[in-house]
């Protein structure tokens, strides 16, 4: 029966049983693996204004973590992952990210609780409807920064091992 409660629990070490008077029933536990647990992190942003750890795995995914905590997950938007290669979060609060395949996506304004802003002059959220890359080496966009002033910038390569920086 053990075997059967690790596996249905996500369990592989340590099972823990609750004492039930007729039975005893597997609980889940603080040492029980995350639900979504990031395995990989390439890049760490901080909000340090709202104590929050943004980890990234270098591929389609970025998990928010309270920084006191360290509870948090997966960045979900409508119940899915939401696919960001790349984020910065600006001196306003809100999250600036290149969002959508892992080849090419939108850099766009996005509310903490990744809602798209759109600015005023042009009615959406989108900077730049498609910057060209993915995080490593090849085509790959480098980084995204949000300066005090409200520009936003990113580098990324137009043409092999040839980067340039964009500011809107």
């Amino acid at each position: 029966g053990a075997k059967r409660y690790q596996k249905e629990l996500g369990c592989t070490g340590m099972l823990v049983l609750e004492d039930q008077g007729a039975v005893l029933a597997p609980v889940r536990n603080r040492f029980a693996p995350r639900e979504d647990p990031q395995n990989v992190f390439t890049r760490v942003i901080v909000d340090a204004g709202r104590n929050e750890i943004y980890g990234s795995d270098g591929v389609q995914y970025v998990w928010r973590y309270n920084g006191e905590t360290g509870e948090g997950g997966v960045l979900r938007r409508d119940g899915k992952p939401l696919v960001i290669i790349n984020l910065a979060v600006g001196y306003d609060g809100n999250l600036y990210a290149k969002t959508g395949g892992a080849i090419d996506g939108a850099l766009e304004r996005l509310s903490h609780e990744l809602q798209p802003l759109p600015y005023a002059e042009t009615g959406t959220s989108q900077l730049y409807p498609a910057i060209y890359g993915r995080f490593g080496t090849g085509y790959s966009d480098k980084s995204i920064a949000a300066g005090p002033d409200g520009r936003v910038y990113c580098m990324w390569m137009y043409d092999w091992e040839r980067y340039f920086v964009g500011g809107w």
